[in-house]
């Protein structure tokens, strides 16, 4: 078997997996300090403005961005904890006592779009929607 234009052998598979390993580590390593120089809200804002959206579906996202960003606690993608989910929720009731179940269902469509956005490359290991919100 050939690899790389080199025979594959069992004498030299160590190396052909180390240098594998290598590669994924690099890769792994430049998403992360990608992520840290990008906070989440930074996040959102390249992802709407990536997406061709309709002008009512794109000002629904930037209230919900200001809604995170009035919250104050998710910032960077570290912040992005079940703890700090529930308390985003609380926050949504909180602050505006008319708004309704169904509205804050609709902000938290959006964080979770992009939370799972955010697993997806490997900025966050585990969308905080997923877990169990105490």
């Amino acid at each position: 078997m050939m690899k790389n234009g080199e025979e594959l052998t069992l004498e030299n598979l160590d190396e052909h997996l180390c240098v594998n390993n290598t590669r994924t580590r690099e890769k792994r390593e430049i998403k992360e300090k990608k992520a840290a120089k990008m906070g989440f809200i930074d996040f959102i804002k390249e992802q709407i403005a990536k997406e061709q959206l309709k002008l009512n579906t794109m000002k629904r996202r930037y209230v919900v961005l200001e809604a995170l960003k009035h919250y104050g606690k998710i910032n960077s993608f570290s912040d992005l904890t079940p703890k700090n989910v529930k308390g985003f929720d609380q926050f949504l009731h909180d602050e505006d006592p008319t708004r309704t179940q169904p509205t804050i269902h609709d902000y938290h469509k959006v964080v979770k779009k992009f939370t799972r956005l955010a697993a997806q490359y490997e900025y966050i290991e585990k969308d905080p929607y997923e877990a169990p919100l105490l």
